[in-house]
């Protein structure tokens, strides 16, 4: 009967700790604070679901499409043995803004733009006009105020702007 031996060595994973800082979710085309490890020499990755972004050597992820991604973080011992830990991130949409209304009124005079939800509205004159917080603008002298709408209700914000011209009355 022929017998043989051979030694098997059984290495070690290298420690791991769980993933901190970073964030639960980002918009598309908008970057993560710094996901961080306790662990060091690790390297970060992102694997890609039905949404897609990507990661910085230093842990600071760019939302690309909206869906979710894995953040990945590997440490890898000097057996060759590595370990990662995940965490789940969502990747948000950036809304579709536009502004629609009436975009020329007499002094004295009110129209209405919208959205009226949803976000905050900027006059970059209110010399010649005003808006309110529901897209309400009164012409206050003649001339012409650029009017910004931001949306803020998906927790993306997102920016467009329009003019308004301010007439005096005939």
């Amino acid at each position: 009967m022929n017998s043989a031996q051979t030694t098997i060595t059984v290495n070690s994973l290298p420690p791991s700790a769980a993933i901190q800082g970073g964030a639960a979710s980002v918009c598309a085309g908008s970057t993560t604070p710094t996901f961080t490890n306790a662990m060091p020499g690790g390297v970060w990755s992102v694997t890609n679901s039905d949404g897609s972004a990507s990661i910085t050597g230093e842990g600071v992820v760019t939302g690309l499409t909206a869906g979710t991604v894995t953040v990945v973080y590997t440490v890898t011992n000097t057996n060759n043995c590595s370990k990662s830990v995940t965490k789940p991130l969502t990747v948000s949409s950036m809304p579709v803004v536009s502004i629609s209304g009436n975009t020329t009124i007499c002094v004295n005079k009110t129209t209405a733009l919208s959205p009226a939800t949803g976000g905050t509205w900027v006059s970059n004159n209110e010399s010649a006009a005003t808006v309110t917080n529901d897209g309400t603008v009164t012409g206050v002298a003649a001339g012409s105020a650029t009017f910004t709408f931001t949306e803020t209700a998906t927790g993306c914000s997102n920016t467009t702007t329009t003019a308004v011209t301010v007439n005096r009355h005939p």
